[in-house]
């Protein structure tokens, strides 16, 4: 099986900034959501963790789930 490996960071929110760390996309991810994929406890704060492929697809097309979109100067040229 397939895992993609992320790390995450939670907001003052409570919901989760997750980092796909083979490419560094960040997205931002409902608590639910999170809690759910990862098992990961409420009291987490940051860390990383592997996800299934499934469990990926899950996350990325969740209907609240968006893109944190990179700034122009940190993109590489």
């Amino acid at each position: 099986m397939q895992t993609t490996e992320i790390g995450f960071r939670k907001t003052i929110v409570g919901w989760y900034i997750v980092v796909l760390i083979e490419n560094g996309a960040e997205y931002n991810v409902s608590r639910e959501l999170f809690l759910e994929l990862t098992g990961a406890s409420k009291q987490a704060r940051a860390g990383r963790t592997e996800i299934t492929g499934a469990q990926l697809v899950t996350l990325l097309t969740d209907r609240w789930t968006r893109r944190i979109p990179k700034p122009a100067d940190a993109v590489a040229v």
